[in-house]
């Protein structure tokens, strides 16, 4: 697994609850794959603890049932998505 790889995947499991936390924890062999290049990639694990640090304190922010409105929810999704496309291009690109 290469940077972008790891990166995309962590960007992806960001948006949906608890996916992050338990791509430590699951027992795939795409989970594995992306636990060995954290353990072995300084940067991608910098990313990890901060988007882990970014989860942990919106689960802190928000009131227990809070929701966002679907219009929000998908416009955030869109901009992640987004921003995943971006940094696969510059990866390709380097």
């Amino acid at each position: 697994m290469d940077h972008a790889d790891a990166r995309q995947r962590l960007a992806e499991a960001f948006i949906e609850p608890s996916r992050l936390f338990s791509l430590t924890m699951g027992t795939g062999t795409a989970d594995a794959e992306l636990r060995d290049h954290l353990a072995g990639c300084e940067s991608c694990g910098v990313e990890y603890d901060a988007l882990e640090g970014t989860r942990r304190l919106l689960i802190a922010a928000a009131p227990d049932g809070m929701t966002a409105p679907a219009p929000a929810r998908a416009r955030v999704l869109a901009t992640v998505c987004a921003t995943g496309t971006i940094r696969r291009a510059e990866a390709q690109h380097a």
